[in-house]
C-alpha cells in the first residue's frame, strides 16, 4: 500500500458546497422577505450565517476532505442576482404593508423603485463609470 492510497482511505467524504451555498441563499432570501414583519431579522440572519460558517469550517478541518477549487462563477451569480433580491424585497414590502395597513405608500414606492432598478440599465451605467476610472 502506498502513502497516497492510505491517505485516500482515511479521508472523509467530500463536502457538498452546493448545498451549503443553497442554505446561505435560502437564509438570505427568507431574511429579505420577512424583514418588513420582523425588523430584527437581519441580526438573526447574520448570527445564523456566522454559525453556519464556523460549522462548515470545523467540518472541513475535522470531518470532510478538502474541497476542490471553484472559479469566480458562483460569486458572479450572486452578484448578478442582487437586483432580483431587491425586487423580492420590494414585493414583500408591498405585500406585508398592504396586509397590515390600509395606506400603503411606502410599499408602493418600494416596489416601483425595485422594478425601475431592474428595468433601467443601472448596472450598465455603473460598469461604464467604473471602467473609465
Amino acid at each position: 500500500m502506498t502513502q497516497g492510497e492510505a491517505n485516500r482511505m482515511t479521508e472523509g467524504p467530500p463536502l457538498d458546497l452546493a448545498q451549503r451555498f443553497a442554505n446561505i441563499m435560502l437564509l438570505f432570501l427568507m431574511s429579505i422577505f420577512y424583514f418588513p414583519l420582523i425588523p430584527y431579522m437581519p441580526l438573526i440572519t447574520f448570527l445564523a450565517a456566522l454559525y453556519q460558517f464556523w460549522i462548515v469550517k470545523l467540518m472541513i478541518l475535522y470531518v470532510h476532505k478538502r474541497p476542490e477549487m471553484f472559479g469566480s462563477s458562483i460569486a458572479h451569480f450572486f452578484a448578478n442576482s442582487i437586483p432580483y433580491f431587491m425586487l423580492l424585497y420590494g414585493a414583500s414590502n408591498f405585500f406585508w404593508l398592504c396586509s397590515l395597513r390600509t395606506d400603503n405608500e411606502v410599499g408602493v414606492v418600494s416596489l416601483f423603485t425595485c422594478v425601475a432598478y431592474i428595468i433601467l440599465p443601472v448596472r450598465t451605467i455603473i460598469d461604464k463609470f467604473m471602467s473609465q476610472t
